[in-house]
């Protein structure tokens, strides 16, 4: 008869070699603000996923129920043991199709991750969904793109971020887990998105493309991380002031992460610039009155938690694992996006971003539009 033994929780803790192309960018060296990232970092999983759960939650939405879980869910399960980033086992009989949707996700929460630290990031929103919102101001837009290249449809960098010093960054992401060779091959295809759109009337950062491997369970490769910074050619222009640009890509991060909180009424109606609908909007108040209300040291907020456990059975062992997550949003904070009179720029100049990792398997933050994270892992 075969014994079943209990094993410790994963590290949520996980080691990544970071890569700078340092001779991709114009004068030869990249910023020392990235080239502080190359070499082994310790990345915290929780952060990183909470980081996919929003960037992978469309800003205008209808029937998400599960964005301030899903990510845990399916990917927490999907990490080895180890302290070194790796799949588990189990993990290499999946169908390819699965195995796409991780890169992809995993492929995006990396770098951003990284990326936000580094270059002060405050907000971040997909492109796609900027590109929408600015064809209704410069309609010579239209949301259209240069091709990436003869043939398929035009195609648009990732994402579009702000960061503490009022740049714009545009940042195309990659993943990859088949080895390091088919990474670089997929960064070299994003060269051309990341290219599509400038903005002449803002202070422009980065245009960078970042890139993660992650390797099988049986990889003889270890994982990494890759950013460099191509020139760009023939982009589209921007021409809204930079004030404009930064609304809307608050707005866009902002939906998102309501979303998050289960706020997908009031979500929406931020993403689409609609604000004075909000006050008389029956199924926002109704929303809203549904999360419950908590408090500690530092605010009043309303907020989702929920907890929940997973088994995962070997021959000879058995992975037992719980999460506690609670997403919300300080009270203060929601009754200025509640008020359209309040601008959302003068909350995101008010905004800072705060992360305190207090220990291995916890984690609590807050992003700089004013929502609570806190995760708890065992």
């Amino acid at each position: 008869m075969t014994t079943t033994r209990a094993l410790p929780p994963a590290p949520v803790f996980k080691e990544i070699r970071v890569q700078i192309d340092s001779q991709s960018w114009k004068a030869g060296t990249a910023p020392p603000t990235l080239n502080a990232l190359a070499g082994l970092q310790r990345v915290n999983m929780l952060d990183v996923l909470n980081e996919i759960a929003v960037l992978t939650t469309p800003p205008i939405a209808y029937g998400f129920t599960t964005a301030e879980t899903w990510a845990w869910r399916r990917y927490f399960p999907a990490l080895d043991i180890a302290t070194p980033l790796r799949l588990r086992q189990e993990w290499s009989d999946l169908d390819p199709h699965q195995k796409n949707i991780l890169s992809d996700d995993l492929g995006m929460g990396f770098p951003i991750h990284l990326l936000r630290s580094a270059l002060g990031l405050q907000v971040v929103t997909a492109t796609h969904y900027f590109l929408r919102q600015v064809a209704r101001r410069q309609t010579a837009v239209n949301a259209y793109l240069l091709r990436s290249g003869k043939r398929g449809p035009a195609k648009s960098p990732d994402f579009v971020a702000i960061d503490r010093n009022q740049s714009v960054h545009v940042i195309e992401c990659k993943g990859s887990q088949s080895d390091r060779d088919t990474l670089s091959g997929l960064m070299r295809n994003g060269l051309p998105q990341k290219r599509n759109v400038v903005f002449p009337n803002a202070t422009v950062g980065e245009r960078l493309v970042a890139g993660l491997f992650i390797p099988q369970y049986h990889g003889g490769e270890d994982a990494c991380v890759r950013i460099c910074d191509p020139e760009p050619e023939d982009p589209i222009e921007i021409n809204l002031r930079f004030e404009e640009i930064l609304d809307i890509i608050i707005r866009g991060e902002l939906a998102s992460t309501l979303h998050a909180a289960r706020l997908p009424t009031l979500a929406n109606l931020i993403a689409e610039d609609e604000r004075d609908a909000v006050s008389n909007n029956l199924a926002v108040r109704r929303e809203i009155d549904a999360l419950p209300r908590s408090r500690d040291d530092v605010s009043d907020r309303r907020g989702v938690r929920q907890e929940f456990s997973w088994t995962l059975e070997r021959e000879d062992r058995r992975e037992s694992h719980r999460l506690d997550l609670e997403v919300g949003i300080d009270a203060d904070v929601l009754d200025a996006v509640l008020n359209p009179r309040q601008s959302l720029i003068e909350l995101f100049y008010q905004g800072k971003r705060h992360r305190e990792e207090q220990v291995e398997g916890e984690l609590v933050s807050r992003s700089a539009l004013g929502f609570y994270f806190r995760a708890r892992f065992d």
